[in-house]
Formats: C-alpha cells, sequence, structure tokens
C-alpha cells in the first residue's frame, strides 16, 4: 500500500472507512492524511490503517462519529473536531476537544495539550490524559481499563465523580493533577485500585 495519500473532503458529506494502508513514507507522518469539514462526516480505521486528521498546522476537520478497531493508528490534529469516538482496540491520539462521548473497549487512547471530554466511559485499554483540559459529563472505568493522569501537564478538572466498577480497573494520579478528585467505588471496587498519590 501506499505510504502516502492526502485527501480533502471539503464541504461533501463524506463516510470514510481505511482498512489497511502501507507504512508511513514519513516518520512523523501518517500513511494517509485527510480533513472535511462536513458536520456530518465519519472516520472508521481498521486493520493496519495509519490515519492522520487534520495534522498540519491551521487545518480543520469535523468528525460526527470516529471509530477505531484493530490495529489501527489514528491521530487527530489540533484543528479537529469530534462528537462520538469509539475505540475497539487500535491506537489514538486527540489533540483536539471532543464534544461528545468516548467509549473504549480495548487499545490505548492519548488525550493531549489542552483537549476536554464531555463523557469517558472505559471499558478496557489505557487512556492517558496528558492535557489539562475539563472531563465533563459521566467518567465510569470498568473491566480491565485504566485512565493515567500521571502525564498531565498541569491541574485537570473532573466535573463528576469517577465511578470505579469491579476490581480490575485502575485510575493512577500520583501527582495529584486531578483537582479535588472525588471516586465512586462499585461492584466490589476498592481504594487499592487507585493510585492517589
Amino acid at each position: 500500500g501506499s505510504g502516502r495519500i492526502k485527501i480533502n473532503s471539503g464541504t461533501v458529506q463524506t463516510a470514510v472507512t481505511v482498512h489497511n494502508t502501507g507504512s508511513p513514507a514519513e516518520s512523523d507522518l501518517e500513511a494517509l492524511l485527510w480533513k472535511g469539514t462536513h458536520a456530518s462526516n465519519t472516520l472508521t480505521a481498521r486493520g493496519d490503517a495509519s490515519v492522520g486528521v487534520a495534522v498540519f498546522g491551521g487545518e480543520t476537520a469535523v468528525i460526527a462519529t470516529l471509530t477505531v478497531d484493530g490495529n489501527a493508528r489514528v491521530r487527530c490534529g489540533a484543528g479537529t473536531t469530534l462528537t462520538t469516538v469509539n475505540v475497539n482496540a487500535g491506537t489514538l491520539e486527540v489533540n483536539s476537544a471532543m464534544g461528545g462521548t468516548l467509549t473504549m473497549l480495548a487499545g490505548s487512547v492519548t488525550i493531549n495539550g489542552t483537549a476536554t471530554v464531555a463523557q469517558l466511559t472505559l471499558r478496557g485499554g489505557t487512556c492517558v490524559y496528558s492535557s489539562t483540559g475539563t472531563i465533563g459529563g459521566n467518567l465510569v472505568l470498568t473491566g480491565d481499563a485504566v485512565l493515567d493522569f500521571s502525564q498531565a501537564p498541569g491541574a485537570v478538572a473532573i466535573t463528576n465523580p469517577v465511578e470505579l466498577y469491579g476490581t480490575n480497573c485502575r485510575l493512577i494520579d500520583p501527582n495529584k493533577r486531578v483537582t479535588s478528585l472525588v471516586v465512586d467505588l462499585n461492584e466490589s471496587a476498592s481504594e487499592g485500585q487507585v493510585v492517589w498519590g
């Protein structure tokens, strides 16, 4: 497959499905670079796809529903507007605000910069919160999910209590980045699953 494909959908509503790509032609860029600004765009990346969304300075993109699966690697630049994000597997890097929900079953997610998240539901995998943006709405951890604030560069506000369900999920905040951290323990969850700092 090609190591460099660039697509600009403009204002046309677009459903993008990437089943696979070649290895990226450059180490700091993805193999498929896409942008498009229609409010109802969707993007699904699966297989060994390597996808960058609005990764260059000044670029913008809008994705109503983003789905990451398989071994896919997706990076969303600062100009990306996200609403619903589903990570079933693979790797996602977010450098922009998420106005809706992020639901994760497996894989890894990194949230950077000042990105904000309206709601997080983590059922598996690892989410590294390297942002100082607020997490609003519900924040739920279950299964073997891990939410890691150890790389947050500053204070993080969480609007509601963090809900831990079961005995395998973990919340990590060794540097006490979360201001006024409140955790609700459900279904046999214990304080030992939280690294308080």
